[in-house]
């Protein structure tokens, strides 16, 4: 930005920042600067601590989720949905729901940000039977996405969550 572009510019920046100065009762830039770096470690704490809470509320109700497990051919299957859960909480909560059961696969959808992202996980001692990476992309497909990984875990992410409970039902599909 060059010439009068620039001049404006300098001028709006400087408005913005005599706006921004009054709006936190700074006095100078620096305190300015202090009070906004504050604010913002102030919510990436409330942010971790919100996740982690989230986490907790998932990870309590680990029992009613296997207790719910619907049985196909003697395979145990948990399909859960979330709303704006962390990538790291649905993990851990695959992860303990994995190590939990036996006989079976856990589908995890998750909606965040107009966006689905699933997790498949198959216990260790079916996971020559069934494959996470094929019902993944089975599974992300309904909702024209894809996503792969390894037989016992598997993940993927699509864009149309209208379809999500569509695509829990395709988990069904697949395992029979």
């Amino acid at each position: 930005v060059t010439g009068k572009a620039a001049v404006k510019l300098a001028k709006e920046n400087e408005v913005f920042a005599e706006e921004m100065k009054t709006e936190f009762k700074s006095r100078d830039l620096k305190e300015l600067r202090e009070k906004l770096y504050k604010l913002y470690t102030g919510y990436k704490e409330l942010e971790k601590r919100l996740a982690d809470l989230k986490k907790g509320d998932m990870l309590k109700n680990v029992d009613e989720y296997i207790s719910k497990a619907s049985e196909i051919n003697g395979v145990k299957l948990v399909a859960l949905k979330f709303q704006d859960a962390d990538k790291d909480s649905i993990r851990g909560l695959g992860d303990v729901l994995k190590e939990k059961m036996s006989g079976g696969v856990i589908v995890i959808a998750n909606i965040l940000s107009g966006r689905v992202g699933f997790l498949v996980m198959v216990t260790k001692d079916i996971a020559g039977k069934l494959d996470a990476s094929k019902i993944i992309k089975g599974v992300a497909a309904v909702c024209g996405g894809g996503g792969g990984g390894r037989k016992d875990m598997a993940e993927a992410g699509a864009k149309d969550v209208t379809k999500v409970d569509e695509a829990l039902k395709k988990a069904e599909e697949m395992i029979k």
